[in-house]
């Protein structure tokens, strides 16, 4: 509570701060004025570059600055010079393996041809190095991976329940940020790797998962590199199968195994008897060949001894006769007289 003898001392000091005030209005804005126009060409810059790049892919880098400014140069995120450029002349001095070139009177481009691990990080464009502030931009460069995805276990026939061993092979990944690598099965992702490389890295990781019916389905990894973020395809597993409800997959693998070893069993059977059947069919078959050959030759000679049969002349002895095409002749007859011969003649 103001007592009544205090107000007349409060009002003198609320009048003598208001007249300050207003004496000091046109100091504020004069040097208000004057750090605007000290800062206004720095503020009317920009660079502009991507912010995630793939390595070895080139990349460019814009620099506008305002009308006014004559010349301006790009910094590297390791605090080298890459280029510097004249834009009243029209003409840029690259330096190292970077090219550049004029657009026009308030801004320029830095090419760079193939994008190295050195290149992550700031650029900035500076127009003047006791600047208070620089136009700066971020890159960062990713390279995505090569992935095998594999396992001892049989993942055609998956229960729940079940634990399941996966072994991933991580080719030719790089993150300038932090690389995040998760596994997707069906509508599970579990984290698979965590941190920092510096260079082209290769590794081999291993995950072990208890599955549940979400994590049937297809299977793949997930790379991220800072807000970058890609669905991967692997070689190998590509998808995980449920099991027939009351078959386990030992159960399938036994039987599948009991089956190929009897078929195996079958077959080493089958070689053996095969072999004799093929013998005995041969055997068969010559023998029929054998018989039909010595029919046809024992109705050959029976056929010729028919045309050379003769009747035997009882008065002449056996041993006596010879034949000849049907005919017979008598070794020791005696010869015919001209009488008989000429009576025959007649």
């Amino acid at each position: 509570m103001i007592s009544a003898s205090s107000q007349p001392s409060q009002t003198l000091t609320v009048e003598m701060f208001l007249s300050k005030t207003q004496l000091n209005t046109p100091f504020i804005h004069g040097a208000f004025l004057l750090n605007l126009v000290t800062l206004w060409p720095y503020c009317l810059g920009e660079l502009l570059c991507p912010t995630i790049t793939e390595l070895h892919s080139p990349v460019k880098l814009t620099c506008i600055q305002a009308a006014q400014t004559g010349a301006h140069s790009y910094s590297t995120p390791t605090g080298t010079t890459a280029a510097s450029c004249d834009l009243p002349g029209n003409k840029c001095i690259p330096l190292g393996n970077f090219t550049a070139m004029v657009v026009n009177k308030s801004s320029s481009v830095l090419a760079i041809p193939r994008l190295l691990q050195t290149h992550a990080g700031a650029w900035a464009c500076v127009v003047d190095a006791d600047a208070p502030s620089l136009d700066t931009c971020h890159i960062t460069v990713e390279k995505t991976p090569t992935c095998r995805i594999m396992s001892q276990q049989n993942t055609s026939t998956m229960r729940v329940g079940q634990e399941l061993s996966l072994t991933i092979i991580l080719t030719g990944y790089y993150c300038s940020e932090i690389a995040h690598v998760q596994v997707k099965t069906g509508g599970i992702t579990s984290t698979l790797l965590n941190g920092t490389v510096t260079a082209l890295t290769d590794s081999t990781e291993n995950i072990t998962l208890n599955i549940t019916t979400s994590h049937i389905g297809e299977v793949g990894l997930v790379f991220s590199c800072d807000s970058y973020s890609q669905m991967m395809s692997c070689d190998g597993i590509q998808e995980l199968v449920q099991s027939l409800p009351g078959i386990s997959a030992t159960e399938t693998y036994v039987t599948n195994t009991t089956i190929t070893e009897k078929e195996s069993t079958n077959d080493e059977y089958l070689t053996p008897i095969s072999v004799v059947m093929v013998v005995i069919a041969v055997t068969v078959f010559i023998a029929i060949a054998v018989i039909l050959v010595r029919r046809r030759f024992h109705n050959h000679s029976t056929q010729r001894a028919k045309d050379y049969d003769y009747e035997a002349d009882p008065s002449v002895p056996n041993e006596s006769q010879e034949y000849e095409s049907g005919n017979t002749w008598y070794t020791d007859a005696p010869l015919a007289s001209e009488e008989d011969t000429r009576s025959e003649t007649l």
